[in-house]
């Protein structure tokens, strides 16, 4: 799909509607927020809609974090792992995690309804551009639009894409050095270089390099590294589509081996190992056996997804 194109004043407005920031909130940052009121509730999710300075705040509880969490107005909380979504309503959004944890920071003395928050460990999404795609679209435009030859055409992907390019820039210094170079090599083409400067350079300055320098990411992303579990499942039935139920089975079977390759390497007695950074989840096999079922679910050894009825 051609998605060299540029998009209309409604078709851009449409677009930022539907990928709009996510909240943010710095962390360890306390919020002392006001009354505090659960707005609705059902068997596996419930809904906190919290108020302060004049703003409202949404954390939506799943699956036993909605039925175990018994609300008090006589607290304030520390809430550790939640994960903040897009906002709503002009108001910002959370969503709670398989390790959301509520405890108690300090009784209130007095009877006013208080509710306070002390946001830790969240995790912040981050989006991120397929460079392969990029590339493609890159060498198209230069083909179709300019006539541009392979050689130079090649020339100008290196220097945006390549080992000494633009995008693997050390700091945003370099980074302005080489583009300000390439500008001067892209005179020769006049088209694509108002389209890189107008749209694909946005594009990479927030989606590309901004990610590669404050770390979600080491290397330049390609969709490839979350396209292995498709192909697995395109093997497991023989690339021929299958009928619905069919499906299903086979995406719970993939699943099931991979939850039980998760808990061998937590358990070290599998194919896989758990890094560095993660050895504290790690539970030898003599310990795990003597374990109550309370007791692995407590340490988050349970199959995070409800059994089927």
């Amino acid at each position: 799909m051609d998605t060299s194109f540029s998009l209309s004043e409604s078709e851009d407005a449409l677009r930022d509607g539907f990928l709009s920031k996510p909240s943010h909130v710095e962390n360890a940052g306390r919020r002392h927020i006001g009354d505090a009121a659960t707005t609705s509730y059902g068997t596996q999710r419930g809904e906190l809609r919290l108020s302060y300075e004049r703003q409202t705040c949404v954390l939506t509880l799943w699956g036993d974090k909605a039925i175990n969490f018994s609300q008090r107005n006589d607290v304030i909380y520390t809430i550790k792992c939640i994960v903040p979504t897009n906002d709503c309503n002009h108001q910002r959004c959370y969503n709670s995690t398989a390790d959301t944890k509520f405890k108690v920071l300090i009784s209130l003395i007095s009877h006013q309804t208080s509710f306070g928050l002390d946001f830790e460990s969240l995790s912040h999404p981050v989006h991120l551009l397929c460079t392969k795609h990029l590339k493609d679209n890159v060498r198209r435009y230069l083909k179709d639009k300019e006539g541009c030859s392979t050689k130079d055409g090649e020339f100008i992907v290196s220097s945006i894409f390549g080992r000494n390019g633009v995008l693997n820039c050390d700091d945003s210094f370099s980074y302005d050095s080489k583009i300000a170079d390439l500008d001067s090599y892209l005179n020769k083409f006049p088209h694509f270089k108002s389209y890189f400067q107008t749209r694909l350079k946005p594009l990479l300055d927030k989606y590309v390099f901004l990610p590669l320098q404050k770390g979600p990411v080491t290397e330049q992303w390609t969709n490839n590294n979350c396209e292995s579990m498709n192909n697995r499942l395109k093997q497991s039935l023989d690339w021929r589509p299958h009928k619905l139920p069919d499906l299903i089975t086979k995406i719970n079977e993939i699943s099931a081996f991979q939850i039980n390759d998760l808990r061998r390497a937590i358990h070290g007695n599998g194919n896989y190992i758990l890094e560095d950074t993660l050895q504290q989840h790690r539970v030898p096999p003599d310990v795990w056996v003597k374990m109550s079922q309370l007791e692995k679910k407590e340490e988050n050894m349970e199959t995070p997804f409800p059994k089927p009825d």
